[in-house]
C-alpha cells in the first residue's frame, strides 16, 4: 500500500479513526493509571504532554503536502485524549461531584471534544490554549507530590510552572522559518490569561477537587472499636438491592454513631482533614460539629481514621471529609432512625 492510498484510507474513514485514537488513549489510561503518586504513572501522563508538544512543534515545521505531517492531528488527538481521559480519572476520584462538577464537566467535554476539535486543531491558538489547559491539570497535582505539601502557594507554582512550560513550547513553534506564530502572540496572551483567571477562580472557589487526596472508603456505624492494626466495626447488615435501607442507621437513644474513612494521600504528603457532622433541618444543611485529625500519606487503602457523636436527632444526616481549605474530599448521607432494640450487628474488619 503507497503513500496515496494510505492518505486515500484515512481521509475516508477520517471519523472512525479519530474516535479510534480517543478511545484508545482513554481505554489505555483506564489500564494503566492506578496511583497518583506512582512514577509509571506520571510518566504516562508526561509522555502524553511530550508528543502532543512534539506534534504541535511539527505542525508548524511540516509542509502541508508531507507525509509525516498527515499522521500528526492524529497522534496530538491521540495525546490529548489520553491526557484528558486521565486527569478526569484522577479529578474524579479525589471531590465531590456535587461540588466538583463544573471542573469535571470541562474535563469531559474536552475529552469527548477532542473528536470535534480536529479541525480546530489545525488553529495554532486553539491548539496552544488546549495544551496549556492540560499543563495547568498536570501541574496542578503533581507540584504538591514534588514538594509533599497541598495549598494555595503549590497551587501558584502549577500556574508558574505551566506559562514556564508553555514559552519555551511558543519558542520553538517561532524559530521554524515557516510559522506565523509571532503574529499571533497577543492572542496567545489573551487565552493564556484567560485560562488562569479560570483555573484561579475554580481553586480558590473550592470547585476544583482536592487533588491529589481521594477518598478510598468511606462508612457509618453504630460501633467501632481498634484493635492493633484493624478497625472493627459493627452495622445491620442489609441486602445489597435493598438501596434505600443501606442508607438507615438504627440506633438507640443516647448511643454513638461512627464515621469511618479511609483517605490516600501521596507518600510524603501529610495533611490535615476534618470529619463535618451536618444535620438537614427544614430542608437546609446545618453543621452540627468538625472535628479535625491529621492524615499520613503513603497507604495505598488510604490513611484511617474516624469520628463519632452521641447527640443526634432522628432525620437525614450528612458526614463531609474536608481539607483544612473547606475542599470537600468526599460524602456521606444517610439516616438516623430511633429504635428500642438495636436489629443483628455484621462485623466488619478493616
Amino acid at each position: 500500500m503507497d503513500f496515496n492510498q494510505i492518505k486515500q484510507f484515512i481521509l475516508k474513514h477520517e471519523s472512525r479513526i479519530s474516535w479510534a485514537a480517543m478511545l484508545g488513549g482513554f481505554v489505555l489510561d483506564n489500564l494503566t493509571l492506578t496511583r497518583i503518586d506512582l512514577l509509571f504513572d506520571d510518566l504516562i501522563l508526561l509522555s502524553y504532554l511530550i508528543i502532543a508538544a512534539i506534534s504541535i512543534i511539527l505542525f508548524n515545521y511540516l509542509d502541508e503536502n508531507s507525509k509525516i505531517r498527515l499522521f500528526v492531528p492524529y497522534t496530538l488527538q491521540f495525546a490529548f485524549g489520553g491526557l484528558f481521559s486521565g486527569f478526569l480519572i484522577f479529578y474524579s476520584r479525589s471531590g465531590s461531584l456535587l461540588q466538583s462538577w463544573p471542573f469535571l464537566a470541562i474535563l469531559l467535554f474536552l475529552m469527548i471534544g477532542n473528536e470535534v476539535f480536529k479541525e480546530r486543531y489545525e488553529k495554532y491558538v486553539f491548539r496552544i490554549s488546549i495544551y496549556f489547559i492540560a499543563l495547568y491539570s498536570f501541574f496542578t497535582f503533581y507540584i504538591p507530590i514534588l514538594l509533599g505539601k497541598m495549598g494555595a502557594l503549590p497551587f501558584i507554582l502549577s500556574g508558574i510552572a505551566s506559562i514556564l512550560v508553555l514559552a519555551l513550547l511558543v519558542y520553538f513553534v517561532e524559530r521554524s522559518k515557516r510559522s506565523r506564530a509571532k503574529e499571533k502572540r497577543h492572542k496567545i496572551y489573551i487565552s493564556v490569561i484567560t485560562i488562569c483567571v479560570i483555573f484561579n477562580t475554580l481553586y480558590f472557589g473550592n470547585i476544583i477537587p482536592p487533588i491529589p487526596l481521594s477518598l478510598k472508603d468511606i462508612g457509618i456505624y453504630n460501633q467501632l472499636e481498634k484493635r492493633g492494626n484493624d478497625y472493627v466495626m459493627q452495622k445491620e447488615n442489609v441486602s445489597w438491592y435493598k438501596f434505600k435501607e443501606k442508607n438507615i442507621l438504627d440506633i438507640t437513644t443516647g448511643s454513638n454513631v461512627y464515621a469511618y474513612t479511609a483517605v490516600f494521600a501521596p507518600t510524603k504528603i501529610s495533611q490535615k482533614i476534618s470529619h463535618v457532622w451536618l444535620y438537614k433541618n427544614d430542608g437546609k444543611w446545618e453543621e452540627k460539629s468538625r472535628i479535625p485529625f491529621p492524615i499520613n500519606g503513603g497507604r495505598g487503602e488510604g490513611y484511617r481514621g474516624y469520628t463519632y457523636k452521641n447527640t443526634l436527632e432522628e432525620g437525614l444526616w450528612r458526614v463531609e471529609v474536608r481539607t483544612d481549605r473547606d475542599q470537600v474530599i468526599g460524602r456521606k448521607t444517610f439516616t438516623i432512625n430511633f429504635v428500642d432494640e438495636l436489629p443483628k450487628q455484621e462485623i466488619y474488619i478493616k
